[in-house]
């Protein structure tokens, strides 16, 4: 080692460049087991590791290549010197990777403090690795080095964590056993881009509720999925269009059960409600696998930079992984959520209802979408966009009815957290049994926001009827009478300036909050 070159010092550094990816791969998959939310079996989380320490190694080869021309600085420096710095500045890089990463989301989540110790975390890594390569290297260049070389001693550390955390995360708890015996369960079923359910399924709740004027108060998979999950409306929960993350500090309906002991679980078809949204909070298990060939490849942080978040899945793997997991946890409270595209979706929604049948007299089911299917090519707030069918069943609540009047996604989690019991700190929604025992007869207005076709910001207002749609910083806006225009073609804004002015005044505050989030 003591006659090598600057080139084969740089090449030395770059290879063993790869053991640290090794290391740094098997150690994301720690972070995976912890998080719990990974419905793999050992064997598939085993290979999972396999694809993470070979992904990281690359990454690892590809980083110390680039930064190999501190060699040529180091010339004059011992060979075990010289490598040592190279491999510290390869950890520094890596460890940043994900910690830099991270500390983005947690600042955005307005967390400056925890954001900057984040990111200064690799500091910390760079020390461990200089002085363990400063000292295994310099044993090498006296020629008391011995054991394992390097690369396979890496991969050997690396599987071994990966098999510790394996055997972790297939015996993780999942939930169910500790919440008390008459806690009741609850389903959701949603669905993206859906306008109509079938007759067929509508019989099936006759004895419960169905919902003729449901709205999603944005017209996305994204924003209208944490309505229903936050009980807040996307101006409050900063979840406005399909890119916005979901924040830590919004508690969703699965954190409030998951502390009651509940078993959780989500089973989402659609790429935008992948874990990478911020729905997985509070979901033991969270199965957004789209990978055909390596199961959770795209949970990987690496896959998902280059793959992204995948094209999906249809509906029918999407329900086998809610039945494999359901036929567990029938004998225990759970709360399940269960997302699927339109095409096929009446038919694996009765598929959904015939796994709860032995339950459904203990469970609050809901069946909705997401968003409309879009008819109108010009996108905006039109209602095929933005009402929702709503089929709703309540057991020991009210008798069967069919509700005309408005009502919201985000009154959903309200109406759950009402009928279990739990107290919800953070919630806007309305208790939706109103409408089923009598108690409630008045419409539920409600406040739209999303994108006109040519991107800019529009928000809007649905109530009794009447819809008003403008965009912020704009005077004046589209006025519509549904009941006597449902395909929203007459701008009625020129003849009722009264109404105009009043749908104004009413939006007024969220106009203000909506500038306030989009600067």
């Amino acid at each position: 080692m003591e006659s090598w070159a600057v080139p084969r010092r740089a090449w030395a550094g770059a290879l063993a460049s790869v053991g640290l990816g090794f290391v740094a791969g098997s150690f994301e998959m720690v972070a995976l087991a912890a998080s719990q939310s990974l419905a793999l079996s050992f064997v598939q989380f085993a290979m999972l590791g396999v694809v993470a320490m070979v992904l990281m190694g690359a990454l690892g080869f590809a980083i110390g290549a680039v930064t190999s021309p501190l060699h040529l600085l180091l010339h004059r420096a011992r060979p075990s010197t010289a490598l040592s710095a190279h491999l510290t500045l390869t950890g520094f890089l890596l460890c940043g990777y994900y910690m830099w990463q991270a500390a983005a989301r947690i600042y955005t989540d307005e967390r400056a403090p925890a954001a900057f110790a984040m990111a200064a975390m690799p500091l910390g890594f760079t020390g461990v690795v200089y002085f363990n390569a400063r000292y295994f290297l310099r044993r090498a260049e006296l020629g008391r080095g011995a054991g394992v070389p390097w690369l396979p001693a890496a991969f050997g550390l690396g599987a071994f964590v990966v098999g510790v955390a394996g055997a972790f995360q297939a015996l993780r708890d999942t939930g169910g056993p500790h919440a008390l015996a008459d806690d009741r369960n609850v389903l959701f079923v949603t669905v993206g881009g859906w306008s109509q359910a079938s007759p067929a399924l509508e019989a099936r709740f006759a004895e419960g509720a169905v919902f003729g004027n449901a709205v999603t108060p944005a017209p996305a998979a994204r924003p209208g999925a944490t309505a229903l999950h936050t009980g807040l409306h996307p101006l409050r929960n900063r979840v406005l269009f399909a890119e916005d993350v979901l924040g830590w500090h919004y508690p969703t309906l699965a954190e409030l059960l998951v502390k009651e002991g509940y078993a959780t679980g989500a089973f989402v078809s659609d790429a935008t409600l992948a874990d990478s949204s911020g729905l997985s909070q509070g979901f033991r298990v969270y199965d957004d696998d789209f990978s055909p060939v390596v199961s959770g490849l795209l949970r990987l942080d690496l896959a998902r930079h280059l793959l992204g978040d995948g094209d999906g899945r249809a509906a029918g793997p999407t329900v086998d992984r809610f039945d494999a997991w359901l036929a567990g946890k029938l004998d225990y409270p759970f709360f399940a959520w269960v997302h699927l595209p339109a095409e096929g979706a009446d038919a694996a929604i009765q598929r959904i209802l015939d796994a709860v049948e032995p339950v459904r007299d203990e469970t609050f089911i809901v069946i909705t979408a997401t968003h409309g299917t879009p008819v109108r090519t010009d996108g905006g707030l039109y209602d095929d966009r933005v009402r929702v069918p709503l089929l709703v069943r309540l057991p020991g609540v009210g008798k069967p009815v069919r509700v005309p009047q408005q009502v919201r996604l985000m009154d959903l989690s309200t109406t759950a957290t009402t009928w279990l019991g739990v107290e919800a700190k953070e919630n806007e929604g309305v208790d939706l049994a109103g409408f089923l025992d009598g108690r409630r007869s008045q419409t539920i207005g409600c406040t739209l926001v999303g994108r006109a076709p040519d991107g800019t910001v529009q928000l809007g207002l649905r109530n009794n009827g009447v819809k008003f749609v403008s965009r912020p910083g704009t005077p004046g806006g589209q006025l519509y009478r549904l009941e006597d225009d449902p395909g929203e073609q007459h701008d009625l804004a020129a003849d009722q300036p009264e109404a105009l002015e009043q749908a104004e005044r009413i939006l007024a505050p969220d106009s203000v909050r909506l500038e306030k989030l989009l600067r």
